[in-house]
């Protein structure tokens, strides 16, 4: 007889046609060196997360990632893409940081020409032969400055306004 053998939890440890020993009994153990098992077909998946974001000053923010896993075939890019809507793919705007040789990599984007008081959706993102996966979702709003302060000339006299914190226009002096 034949059957499949479904393995709920990833064995990082266990590689291609290497032989995998396990009981059953009520959860798997692995068995002492005995030369039954199961043969492991070890497929490596490509993965991706993303971290919180920094410095995120109109009109500009930073983004962070680390590939995690490389799959089976090269990755060839990877970096952040962005939206004002949910669900950003590459085909929004994205940085393009290029190929990854080891795993974990950790990376850094500057995302630019954000706009004041908008809600932005975040993915980190890497591209190998078998096509492009995704991190989850960050959400920001860009509500301060990069400038301190903004010059007004009031009759004929120059005022300095302090806009160091827009986060509510109201409280700007």
């Amino acid at each position: 007889d034949t059957f499949d053998v479904l393995f709920c939890k990833q064995n990082t440890n266990v590689k291609a046609d290497e032989l995998l020993t396990h009981y059953y009994d009520a959860s798997w153990h692995d068995l002492p060196a005995e030369d039954a098992g199961y043969r492991y077909t070890y497929a490596a998946v490509l993965e991706v997360t993303i971290q919180a974001m920094t410095d995120v000053l109109y009109p500009t923010a930073k983004a962070h990632g680390t590939v995690t896993s490389l799959g089976e075939t090269s990755c060839t890019q990877h970096g952040h893409c962005w939206s004002t809507s949910p669900g950003p793919t590459i085909a929004n705007n994205k940085t393009q940081l290029g190929a990854v040789a080891s795993v974990p990599h950790v990376f850094e984007s500057s995302l630019t020409g954000l706009l004041l008081y908008t809600t932005y959706y975040v993915r980190a993102y890497a591209t190998d032969g078998g096509g492009t996966v995704y991190s989850s979702e960050v959400v920001f709003t860009p509500g301060k400055l990069r400038y301190a302060y903004v010059a007004a000339y009031l009759s004929d006299a120059l005022t300095i306004i302090d806009v160091s914190d827009l986060s509510n226009p109201s409280t700007a002096t």
